[in-house]
């Protein structure tokens, strides 16, 4: 049974960033703008002359909005973050000293 990955199923590193680049814009993008349609929609369809109950209810969806922006904002920062750090780990290779060749020895005056 042959396990070895073919070549033409390997995905370079830098589409693998690419898409994970696009990955975290489409999240930011999706938690930012989601929340705040349903809120649009909710101010929207709020009856008017607007009541004490209405109102409250919209503050309540305000900061429950609120959290889930600022949750979704820490994920994406938190991943760009533990991305920037595996990366910078990834990309330390132990060097290997080798002497400095002595070429000549000069007598000084």
């Amino acid at each position: 049974m042959n396990t070895v990955a073919s070549p033409a199923c390997t995905v370079s590193p830098e589409a693998a960033s690419r898409a994970f680049r696009r990955q975290l814009v489409l999240m930011a993008t999706l938690g930012t703008f989601v929340p705040l349609a349903v809120l649009s929609l909710l101010y929207t369809l709020a009856p008017l002359p607007l009541t004490a109950q209405a109102a409250s209810m919209l503050r309540a969806a305000n900061g429950i909005a609120a959290v889930v922006i600022g949750l979704n904002a820490l994920a994406v920062a938190a991943l760009a973050l533990a991305r920037t750090w595996f990366m910078r780990r990834g990309l330390v290779r132990p060097v290997v000293w080798q002497p400095v060749p002595v070429v000549g020895r000069g007598e000084s005056a």
